[in-house]
């Protein structure tokens, strides 16, 4: 595994990044986003479960696969 070192400049630039971030989840912007991506897990969670995969229509695989946000 190759190893990588950053400088401090670029380690500075990440905690800002990351604090920005942090800050913005707080927002009413923020918390709509966590709860969209949320409700898509709880979703696959659900449509993805070992009792619904065995009992799945070739229609629910396309319309899980449409869900797909790489699709």
């Amino acid at each position: 595994m190759t190893e990588i070192m950053l400088s401090s400049e670029q380690i500075e630039r990440l905690h800002k990044y990351a604090s920005e971030f942090q800050k913005w989840l707080k927002t009413p912007e923020g918390k709509e986003d966590i709860k969209i991506h949320r409700d898509h897990e709880a979703y696959f969670k659900k449509n993805l479960s070992p009792e619904n995969i065995e009992k799945m229509t070739e229609d629910k695989f396309r319309e899980i696969y449409k869900t797909l946000w790489v699709s």
